[in-house]
């Protein structure tokens, strides 16, 4: 067996009124966990005492007695004073800033306290189901086919932080070091998990405590919690007030002749006093059952969860006799207790009967002790703020060192490095003018030659220009030829532009032999007037072109002319049969005149140039 204590865990459940410690060794080669010491005390407060005195008197007695050395702590607290809730989260899953932000506003929301007075944690569940939705096929039947969903729920957990630091500075003033604060439900749960609970399977888990009853439920994997204010003090006030006694007398009776009444017609007990306080026990039962119920009601209708298979009982509260009876024949599921001293070994000079007369309330120990070994399908921790600051400062300490060396090192030799290479530098200066005086004339070189090159540049483009522009019209002709239908044809082609006449291309129409008496054009803007072979050769700019032709349609369908059109229209997907113009843009609606004998259609199209041609 290891004795280093850093294979030695110290773990610690404080609950509403006693006091349960244990010390754990891990060996180093693996193997069971092995208790090896185990300590139990009831807390009794004394006149003026606060929660913090007691604690740190009977803590401070039990080591000194029992001799715990493990320097590690993990710690369990009550949940009678914290807060749960299982919350549903928006599709933010990956963004761990905003799942952040979103848990503690619904933390502000929850807690009755500001998000400084808490310590708070959570842990993301995912939730997957199936349901069946209707879906219709190609032939019109519809049928319901399953679909998966998903989603993703936040398990928050908060207590108020002078709760949790009262604790906390005992241990760490008694010189041991804290790695996690859980509650004792959850340290419950992830013992619980590993001992008896399978993954496939929605089990009820019911911790009944002095004050109140931790229940929770797994289901798949997912975990619902919430805290019962009732528990085994709970019979007791019951007997002390129905007998009139102290509380302490009344608790000697309920260990005494205590037991949960059975229902329906059954033998009653010889003795009037058992047969009270069973049939005190079972109305708290029953109160305690309605909570249960409650509880899987809610799980079921706000969380989609499903009903238990099985109950596991624990607790000091849970060990009166015919209480697995009592549930079983409310629930009607199988009742049992839960045991994970099957997950541990027990050491040689452990006392056996002691933690036999407490293993119901010990169990949340193993659980602890567990997490150190990351079996913790609940992994969160109510480490108060300032020790989570120091633990981080402890891990980064040696980087911060290392860091420290690293710089001194760094320092020395940059002041080694940086005379030398001053006067290499200095060198390199003085070579590189050198070198820069006959770049310098080699650059004034350049750029006159890189002037001469931009003059010849210029010109080569002027020209390119002019050549790469005399097959426009006939590029764009072919393109009217493609575009249209087989049964189109064009009887005329007319073209219209600004027409600022210039003196200048008045005489240049004479140079190229145009004669005022040579055939007249029609007017694109104005059909009436014929545009003269000066206006046409002295048009600057020509902007749109004007198609005259027929088609030859056969069938009733439409005419070809709007099968023409699309191949213009801006806002008409092109498609294989029919596709866009590259040079044309529609400019105004056709015009159509159709000779229903002969099957023919007049058309007249305005066209606009998608880039206007310049002389």
């Amino acid at each position: 067996m290891a004795n280093d204590n850093k294979n030695r865990i110290l773990a610690i459940d404080i609950g509403s009124e006693n006091l349960k410690m244990a010390e754990f060794d891990f060996p180093v080669g693996g193997g069971s966990v092995v208790m090896t010491k185990f300590a139990f005390r009831k807390m009794e407060r004394g006149d003026e005492e606060t929660d913090r005195d007691v604690f740190a008197r009977y803590y401070n007695d039990m080591l000194a007695e029992y001799g715990f050395t493990a320097t590690n702590v993990r710690l369990s607290l009550s949940a009678q004073n914290s807060f749960q809730r299982l919350s549903k989260l928006p599709p933010v899953v990956g963004n761990r800033a905003a799942i952040d932000r979103m848990i503690e506003f619904e933390a502000s929301q929850t807690v009755p306290y500001s998000i400084d007075e808490i310590e708070w944690d959570y842990q993301l569940q995912r939730h997957e189901w199936e349901e069946m939705v209707e879906q219709e096929d190609e032939d019109g039947n519809i049928s319901e086919v399953p679909v998966r969903n998903e989603e993703f729920e936040a398990l928050f957990i908060a207590m108020k932080s002078e709760i949790v630091v009262c604790y906390t500075d005992v241990i760490e003033e008694s010189g041991k070091q804290l790695l996690s604060v859980d509650l004792a439900p959850i340290a419950l749960f992830n013992a619980a998990v590993t001992a008896q609970i399978k993954e496939d399977e929605c089990v009820l888990l019911l911790n009944i405590g002095e004050n109140s009853t931790s229940l929770i439920i797994s289901d798949h994997r997912r975990v619902f919690m919430r805290n019962i204010p009732i528990g085994g003090e709970t019979i007791t006030t019951q007997i002390a007030r129905e007998f009139s006694v102290p509380a302490k007398e009344a608790e000697e009776f309920k260990r005494r002749y205590g037991f949960v009444a059975l229902g329906g017609a059954y033998e009653e007990p010889e003795s009037e006093l058992a047969s009270t306080i069973s049939k005190l026990a079972r109305n708290v039962m029953t109160r305690l059952h309605g909570e249960v119920s409650r509880s899987i009601s809610v799980w079921r209708a706000q969380h989609g969860g499903s009903a238990p298979q099985r109950m596991l009982l624990s607790g000091g509260g849970s060990i009166m006799l015919h209480t697995t009876e009592f549930f079983n024949e409310k629930l009607h599921i199988p009742v049992e207790y839960l045991n994970t001293f099957s997950l541990i070994g027990l050491g040689p000079e452990l006392n056996r009967e002691k933690l036999q007369a407490v293993g119901s309330m010990s169990q949340v120990l193993i659980g602890l002790a567990l997490r150190n070994l990351g079996r913790c399908p609940i992994d969160v921790s109510l480490l108060p703020k300032a020790i989570r600051n120091q633990m981080l400062l402890n891990i980064r300490k040696p980087f911060f060192y290392a860091a420290a060396a690293t710089l001194v090192s760094c320092l020395l030799i940059f002041i080694l490095g940086l005379e030398r290479l001053i006067s290499f530098e200095k060198k390199r200066v003085e070579k590189a003018e050198s070198v820069v005086k006959r770049a310098q004339q080699e650059v004034s070189r350049i750029q006159s030659l890189a002037g001469e090159l931009s003059t010849l540049r210029s010109q080569y483009e002027s020209s390119s220009s002019f050549v790469k522009e005399r097959k426009l019209w006939a590029d764009m002709i072919n393109e009217l030829q493609t575009l249209m239908p087989d049964n189109m044809w064009l009887v005329t082609l007319e073209y219209d532009g600004s027409k600022k006449l210039r003196q200048t291309d008045a005489a240049a129409t004479e140079d190229f032999g145009f004669s005022e008496d040579m055939p007249a054009v029609k007017n694109v803007e104005n059909p009436d007037k014929r545009l003269k072979i000066s206006e046409i050769s002295n048009l600057q700019e020509i902007e749109r072109v004007r198609l005259v032709g027929y088609t030859l349609d056969i069938d009733d369908r439409d005419p070809s002319v709007f099968i023409f059109k699309k191949a213009f229209q801006p806002d008409v997907q092109a498609s294989e049969t029919q596709p866009k113009s590259k040079y044309f843009e529609l400019h105004a609606e056709p015009i159509m005149r159709s000779d229903l004998e002969y099957k023919l259609t007049y058309f007249e199209l305005t066209l606009r140039l998608k880039q206007p041609i310049k002389k």
